[in-house]
């Protein structure tokens, strides 16, 4: 059996399972479930830099319960499947102390499925599906940091409903995952609710490499807007697609993975003017913790720090990261145990202030009773950056709409 050993913790979604730590170990025993290789690979990589981030800091702070956490890494591949396998032989086989882990909300419920019987507590800051809170919300280990669709698509629409002039004619096109399917089905009923046209309702699979037909058949419906509910690879994909073909919506808006640095860097100029849905970005302005500041200092201190690590700026999967793994780690030092009912306690207690906003966990409308954060942000890439265009109180700049078309920019 191949062991990896890191010093660092968490990643996109964080499950978490806790044994009581044997009296005289000298380290807790951490395994992280993410994909580093396959279609979400990229997500890995931005976990790990939160991560490493998150690590260092725990360390120079004391570690957890005063020790430094070791690391087992397993590699879903993306895969529920391997998913799955992996956090068995986690818990059952390598008896961690805490699983951390796994991005997609496919991935997530198969693993909560799995997971039921032990009962993990678990801190998911990825996976949004609503399936997620009406299947396991009301269970008291479960807690949840991101948005959840229909907040997702609330934003959405009442962004799109807020545009002078107000764009008529949607098509929204989705990946064939638990992700693509809930969000389609909410976004169509926000934008039908707003009185919006919905010129275009198609799913592809995820992963494609070839997406100029359903591209061609949109582009066919002239649409006002395209909206494209997939992660990052095939929004990156769909957008050099769309170039190729001449296809000039006057507005292309994606979900969270358009805000993934990878979108810009790959795209280059051709980034510029798309839209994207994002529960944070680096230009957002929150005060420093008056409990934890070490921890969570000012978001532009944050924001520094992690610019001259990692030399690239981070992202609401990067920072989720950090924000889930010192967060575990100021609940089970204010609990003094890893013992589940009193670390669920110290988890509920958290109420501060973040580089990434206020966290505390609330009652949803979704059916769970741990989520954190509910309002998002929409921004448009401009010369490499994202700019923050709604709500305007988010510190926003300049929306540029429509988009030039690709032959005029």
């Amino acid at each position: 059996m191949r062991r990896n050993f890191f010093s660092l913790i968490s990643s996109s979604l964080i499950m978490i399972f806790f044994h009581p730590l044997a009296q005289g170990a000298d380290t807790l025993k951490i395994g992280v479930i993410q994909p580093f290789t396959g279609p979400t690979a990229l997500y890995g990589e931005e976990a790990k830099r939160g991560i490493d981030m998150a690590m260092d800091k725990i360390n120079a702070l004391g570690g957890v319960l005063g020790k430094k956490p070791e690391l087992i890494l397993e590699d879903s591949k993306g895969d529920p499947a391997v998913t799955v396998s992996s956090a068995e032989k986690l818990v059952v086989r390598d008896k961690v102390s805490a699983l951390t882990g796994i991005y997609s909300s496919t991935e997530a419920l198969a693993f909560l499925a799995a997971m039921k019987k032990y009962e993990p507590i678990s801190i998911l800051h990825g996976a949004s599906a609503v399936k997620i809170d009406r299947m396991y919300g009301k269970e008291r280990w479960l807690f949840l940091l991101l948005a959840r669709t229909p907040d997702y698509q609330r934003n959405i629409a009442d962004f799109l409903n807020s545009i002078q002039p107000k764009p008529k004619r949607i098509a929204v096109i989705y990946e064939d995952t638990s992700f693509g399917v809930d969000q389609s089905k909410l976004a169509k009923e926000y934008l039908i609710k707003m009185g919006f046209e919905l010129v275009g309702f198609e799913p592809f699979k995820g992963g494609s490499l070839d997406h100029s037909a359903l591209l061609t058949k949109i582009k066919g419906t002239r649409p006002d807007v395209l909206y494209v509910l997939a992660y990052v690879g095939d929004c990156i994909l769909i957008t050099k697609q769309a170039k190729e073909m001449d296809f000039s919506p006057k507005l292309l808006i994606g979900p969270t993975s358009v805000g993934m640095p990878e979108f810009s860097t790959s795209l280059k100029k051709d980034a510029d003017y798309v839209c994207g849905l994002d529960a944070w970005i680096p230009s957002a302005r929150f005060p420093a913790s008056a409990q934890y500041p070490k921890f969570y200092p000012q978001t532009d201190d944050w924001v520094t720090e992690y610019k001259r690590r990692f030399n690239k700026e981070p992202n609401w999967y990067s920072s989720f990261n950090y924000l889930a793994l010192t967060a575990l780690t100021i609940a089970i030092n204010k609990a003094g145990t890893t013992e589940k009912e009193k670390l669920i306690a110290a988890l509920e207690s958290i109420d501060t202030m973040t580089p990434f906003g206020p966290f505390k966990f609330s009652k949803n409308d979704f059916g769970s009773i741990h989520q954190a954060f509910k309002s998002m942000v929409v921004f448009q890439w401009q010369k490499g950056e994202k700019v923050v265009i709604w709500p305007q109180k988010s510190g926003g700049g300049k929306f540029e709409y429509p988009m030039p078309a690709w032959d005029k920019r």
